[in-house]
């Protein structure tokens, strides 16, 4: 793929230029683009506060990701996406880190 273009990850595999990126959602689990067909809005429980008040925020999630959490366990997709969101962070310490060695 190259740069200036991206490729739906639903099941229509869309091929978008750049002009249509702005038509595009990123997914909050797996932080892929996805076109409106592909992709659902839900509310999500974003943070939970000292005094007890959940908060909530609507969020684009894709359509593979969402079969995927209704069929699974709770503990098990929490689980799955700590582990991304582990290796997304130790992506960017070693980016930061091979900034400064340079």
């Amino acid at each position: 793929v190259s740069p200036s273009t991206e490729d739906c990850v639903g099941r229509c595999k869309a091929h978008f230029g750049v002009p249509k990126k702005r038509k595009l959602g990123c997914c909050i689990v797996c932080r892929a683009l996805v076109c409106n067909s592909c992709r659902t809005t839900r509310k999500v429980t974003v943070d939970v506060a000292p005094d007890s008040v959940v908060q909530q925020t609507r969020c684009c999630i894709c359509l593979l990701c969402m079969r995927y959490a209704k069929q699974t366990s709770a503990t098990e997709f929490a689980a799955r996406e700590m582990a991304m969101a582990r290796a997304r962070s130790k992506r960017a310490l070693s980016t930061e880190t091979s900034e400064y060695i340079l």
